[in-house]
């Protein structure tokens, strides 16, 4: 698997500070729960503090102004690059 050209194996060797670790995982942006059910496997895994999530995801597939994509449209780019952050940042450990 890889993240924006960096493989997952590339980044789990990069260095991390003591008693800590990465983890890399993929979520759905336009799932309301997808981001609350990730937290609550890492808790069950013993996971109480997170320091940093990146959260690398977004779209925008048609470059019209606005007054000329379609309402659909908007509506999936506002789902995925403004309320899919915003579901990660609401889901705690």
């Amino acid at each position: 698997m890889r993240h924006s050209g960096i493989s997952v194996a590339e980044l789990k060797s990069l260095p991390t500070a003591a008693n800590s670790k990465l983890i890399t995982d993929i979520l759905s942006s336009t799932s309301d729960t997808e981001a609350a059910a990730m937290v609550s496997s890492l808790s069950k895994q013993g996971i109480i503090h997170i320091d940093s999530v990146i959260a690398n995801a977004g779209t925008g597939e048609t470059f019209e102004s606005t007054l000329l994509t379609p309402m659909d449209e908007l509506r999936h780019y506002f789902e995925v690059n403004t309320l899919g952050p915003i579901k990660i940042g609401r889901a705690h450990v």
